[in-house]
Formats: structure tokens, sequence, C-alpha cells
């Protein structure tokens, strides 16, 4: 028998390539009719991972057909002596297979039979009599139903051509940012692989947009990775000074200044802490060396450790000379150089984002230029309204009251408190109204100064931590902004 198997094995082979190219066609058509489908979906909706699922339709057209050949047809040796015998051997071959199927001879006209049919073996090459034959039919569809899906790729998805010159001039525009960062010398190779990875990521998304949704999501889903790449960028030393000089109220300012990289901030904030160590208690001061001396054995760098250790000897002696405050900018400058130089690339991007996002939303295309105006009173807010042209423009006004003082945030405990609240005086007088159950304590009066510098820097670390999007950053900071002036 095994002699006779491997006669009939190179046949066998041929066979079931045979039923593979067989399958394959019609397997072929079924997934391309598939993909057909996920197309034209695809023109309408945006589709996450479309080109992934297109690989696997293409992997699983040359796969499913291996599996039906195998396990489903199952070409075996009887089958193969069946084909063999059809080349005109008069079924030799399958009166030889089942003769040997039997562990003996029954007479001598079986072994001559086998005899025979070995013979004929010897002489002839079957595999090479048997030619394959193509399922042209299928051949034929297969090749139609690839045309149609050529016909419906080229096809545009449906109202993308309202949008898309915006798509070509963002990708332009994250092109010219990206030869900028190549220029750029204080980025490393691995921050830059990072930084073209999510380009690339930022392009191909835009690309395969269908609505203005799907590519506000892109910008907004690279505006996130981004910034979880500028936080990682950031010296891991210097990260751990800011946050530590942050809880600090006396040392906020040069934690500021050592976030955001700033040289000359650094210098000011350093002198304002040492003009200000007079007017600190003693339990103040231990207990702000108390928190750098406990960081000191956190870093890893000697620079930022001989900088920081400069500092703590600064605020024990009361003072220090402005030769070791350069000396310990300079180290920390040094430092954050690096990182700045990916960060301001980023902070390019991100703009970039914002201004592309508000594109897509229509903004300021049909509004007018107008000049607000405005008179505030109380704690110095105020608004106006201005005309010109067909739009309207809102305007921020100058408020004539009290900066003196203000509450501070204790009304977050939310318990009640009575609080009277003056009316305004009409034909009747004027009318008092008293509200008996406000939500909070009227908390503590303190400096304005002060209170505006807690919410400042906590609106700020707060964005810095959770995810807020690159637009609503530039309005807190703006906000700020103009009440610090």
């Amino acid at each position: 028998m095994n002699e006779l198997k491997k006669i009939l094995k190179p046949l066998k082979l041929k066979i079931m390539f045979e039923l593979y190219i067989k399958r394959f066609f019609v397997t072929g058509c079924v997934f391309v009719i598939l993909g057909i489908i996920l197309e034209i979906i695809s023109k309408f909706k945006s589709i996450d991972y479309k080109n992934n699922i297109y690989f696997v339709f293409i992997f699983m057209s040359f796969i499913v057909p291996i599996f039906i050949v195998v396990f489903k047809d199952k070409v075996d040796y009887f089958k193969t002596a069946k084909k063999c015998d059809s080349l005109g051997y008069n079924e030799r071959f399958v009166t030889a297979y089942e003769i040997l199927s039997k562990d003996n001879y029954s007479n001598n006209v079986e072994k001559l039979a086998v005899e025979d049919a070995f013979l004929k073996a010897k002489n002839k090459n079957m595999a090479k009599e048997y030619k394959i034959t193509f399922p042209k039919r299928v051949i034929a569809v297969f090749m139609v139903v690839s045309v149609c899906a050529l016909a419906v790729g080229f096809v545009k998805p449906y109202g993308k051509e309202n949008f898309e010159p915006f798509i070509e001039r963002n990708i332009e525009n994250i092109k010219e940012i990206e030869k900028e960062a190549e220029k750029n010398k204080d980025i490393s190779d691995k921050e830059l692989k990072e930084l073209k990875n999510q380009l690339k990521s930022l392009k191909a998304e835009l690309k395969r947009s269908v609505t203005k949704e799907d590519a506000k999501k892109a910008l907004e889903k690279t505006e996130q990775e981004l910034k979880k790449l500028e936080k990682n960028s950031f010296d891991k030393d210097v990260s751990k000074i800011a946050d530590t000089l942050s809880k600090n109220q006396n040392t906020k300012k040069l934690s500021e200044a050592l976030k955001n990289g700033n040289s000359k901030d650094m210098e000011n904030a350093l002198n304002e802490l040492m003009e200000n160590l007079d007017n600190l208690s003693d339990e103040e001061i231990e207990k702000m060396l108390s928190e750098l001396e406990k960081l000191m054995s956190e870093l890893t760098s000697q620079d930022i450790k001989s900088a920081l250790n400069s500092i703590v000897d600064g605020i024990s002696k009361g003072s220090i000379s402005q030769e070791q405050i350069k000396n310990i900018v300079s180290s920390l400058s040094n430092s954050t150089k690096k990182s700045n130089a990916l960060r301001q690339t980023i902070d390019n991007i991100n703009k970039n984002i914002s201004s592309a996002k508000s594109q897509l939303e229509g903004e300021g295309e049909s509004q007018g230029e107008g000049e607000g105006q405005g008179n505030g009173s109380g704690n110095g807010q105020g608004n106006g309204m201005g005309e010109n042209g067909n739009g309207q423009g809102s305007g921020r006004g100058s408020g004539a009251g009290n900066h003196a003082e203000i509450y501070t945030r204790d009304a977050i405990n939310k318990s009640s408190t009575d609080e009277k609240v003056e009316g305004v005086e009409n034909e009747g007088g004027n009318i008092n109204i008293t509200d008996e159950n406000t939500i909070g304590n009227a908390g503590e009066s303190m400096p304005y100064s002060e209170v505006y510098n807690e919410y400042r820097n906590e609106a700020l670390n707060s964005m810095e931590k959770n995810n807020i999007p690159y637009g609503m950053r530039d309005m807190v900071t703006e906000y700020f902004s103009t009440l610090e002036e």
C-alpha cells in the first residue's frame, strides 16, 4: 500500500491544488462582496480600522479555501486512484487500491492486477498527464465584483467634498510643522519619532474622515495624545520640584516659572522669594525647608540636586547672591530646554488643531467685528454689546469695584447661611431680599491677589492633569490674564 500511495501522492497534491483554486475564487467573491458592502457603508459613516478589516478579508480569502480542501473536500488516495484511472487506465489503480487495502492477496489474479498497476505507473507520470481545469464562470464573476469594488473605492464619501479643501489645507499645515520639528536639534530622536507617528496618524484619519464630526474627533484625539507626549517630555526631576513648590503659597510663582521653562521668570520668582522671607514665620520657613530637603533624596540629576541645594541654603541663610541665582536658573533652564522645544512644537500643533476645529464648527464665518463697551461695579465685572456690519460683538467692561478683598472658597463646604441682598431703589423704595437658605458659608475675607492666585493655579493645574481641549485651555488662561490686569 505504501508503494501505491507513493506513486499516487504527486497526483493527489495536484488535485488538491486544483480544488484550492476553485474554492479560492468562490470565497474570494464572497469577501470582495463583503468589502463592497463595507465600502458603501463607509461612504456615509466613518468605520474604525477599516483598512485592518480589508486586510482580514484578503487574508481569509487565502486561508478559508485551505480549510475547505483539507476538512470538507478531503482528497484521499481512493479518490486520487479514481482520478488516475480517468486518464485511461481502466480502473487499474482503483482495483490495486482495493486489493492492497486487505492484508493478503486472495489469489494470484489479485497479485497480477497489482503488479500490472505498478508496471503502468513506472512507465507513466500521472501527475504530469493530469491537466488542471479552471472554473471559468467563477473567475469571470470574481473579476466583475473586483472591478465593482475598485469603482466603489474611487467614489468620494457623501458630503465630503464640502470640507475636503479644509482637510487638504490642514494636512499641508501639519507637514510644515513636521518639517520645522525635524530641524529642531533640541528635540530628541525618540520624541521626534513619537511626534511624527501622531501626525501621521492624524493625517490618515483626516483623509478617511467621512463627516465633519469624524474630522473633529480625529483632531481631538491627536490633541489629547500630544498632551500625553508633552507631559512625558518634561524633565522628571524638574517636574518633581515644580510639583512640590506648587503646594506652598510662597513658592507657587517659582513652580509656574519652572513649568513654563522661562529663565527670566525663574530669576524674578527666586528674587521675590528671598525678599519675602522676612515676612514669613519660622514655622513657615521650617515647613518649606522640610519639603525641599525631603525632595532632595528623590532626585537623580546631580545638577538639579545642586541647584535645589543652593535654594535650600539661600532660604536657610535668608539671602542668596545674584550670581548664585543665575547659576541656579542656568542649571534648571538647561534641564527644561529640550522639553521646552518639544512643548513649543506641540503648542504650535495644538494651536493649529484648535483653529481647525473652529473652522469645522463654522465659527467666525458670518460674524462681523464689533466693539463692546461696558461698565462694571462691585467686583469689577461688566459686559456690553456692540454692532458693526452684519455681525455682533461683545465687549468686557472694566469694573470700578473694590478689588482689595474677596471671599475664599469655604463655600465648598455647602452648609447653609443667611444672606441679605440689597435691591435697586424704585418708586416703592429700597427692595431688601433675604434668602434664608443659601448654599455655602460666606468664607474668609482675604486679599484679592491671594485668592486670585489660588483660583488661577488650581485651574491651570487641573488643565495639566485632565484631558482639557486645547481651545478651552486658551480661554481659561486668557480669562485669568484679564482678571490679573
